[in-house]
């Protein structure tokens, strides 16, 4: 596993890492460079989900980068 982000002049590796509010690791995802954080961020959080669908319930905020943003991207969860 192997890649260049040309964007942040990154070789190697990148890794998206989930944590809860004491910043405790849920899930850890290791990719390319060249991979979009966007698309590694969902998978993480969709691998989280199948291995743990009762965090769903506990969450109430999730908080993430700007850089993680798109259109749409705030209306993810269904509304209670």
């Amino acid at each position: 596993m192997y890649g260049f982000d040309g964007g942040k002049k990154v070789k190697g590796r990148k890794r998206q890492t989930l944590v809860d509010s004491l910043g405790l690791l849920l899930k850890v995802v290791v990719s390319e460079a060249n991979d979009p954080e966007r698309l590694l961020a969902a998978y993480a959080l969709m691998e989280l989900l199948e291995e743990h669908p009762e965090i769903l319930e506990q969450v109430e905020v999730m908080w993430v980068d700007a850089g993680y943003s798109t259109y749409g991207s705030y209306e993810v969860h269904p509304q209670i």
